[in-house]
């Protein structure tokens, strides 16, 4: 693959899931994650996190949906 394809996939990468990278570089710099330990890794730990995160919504939905209407607004 030549520079300019690889330039190409960078590219289209970030313009199409910037938001998701965001959140998972956030996600590593919370956890203090060594990316020297593997994307892989950092990939399962965030998603084991949203599963988490969505348990909790569930079990508390009220206090949920009302603390994020207080920064919605």
């Amino acid at each position: 693959m030549g520079n300019k394809a690889i330039t190409k996939m960078k590219n289209t990468i970030l313009s199409n899931y910037k938001s998701e990278i965001s959140e998972i570089v956030l996600f590593a710099k919370r956890i203090n994650y060594n990316i020297e330990n593997g994307i892989e890794e950092l990939m399962l730990l965030w998603l084991q996190n949203g599963l988490k995160f969505q348990q909790f919504v569930e079990d508390n939905k009220a206090d949920f949906i009302r603390t994020t209407k207080t920064f919605i607004k």
